[in-house]
C-alpha cells in the first residue's frame, strides 16, 4: 500500500488545481482468488482515496508508446 499512498500523495501535491487526472492502473492479479482481488481494489482505492477532482482510471494493453513525431 505504501506505493499507492505515495503516488496518492504525489497527485494532492503535483494535480490539486487540475480539472482532470488520468492515472494508469496497475495489471490486475493473475491468481484469480478473492483476496489477490480484495488487494487489488484496496491498492486501487489507495490512489484515488480523498482527491477533490475527476479521476479517469486507464489500464492498457502494456504496449503504449509515446512518440514526440506526430
Amino acid at each position: 500500500m505504501d506505493a499507492a499512498e505515495k503516488l496518492n500523495s504525489v497527485v494532492v501535491e503535483k494535480s490539486s488545481e487540475s480539472k482532470l487526472v488520468f492515472i494508469n492502473l496497475p495489471a490486475p492479479p493473475l491468481v484469480k482468488s478473492p483476496q489477490k482481488f480484495y488487494n487489488y481494489y484496496q491498492f486501487v482505492e489507495s490512489m484515488i482515496k480523498d482527491l477533490r477532482m475527476p479521476i479517469v482510471l486507464v489500464r492498457g494493453s502494456g504496449r503504449e508508446f509515446v512518440t514526440i513525431y506526430s
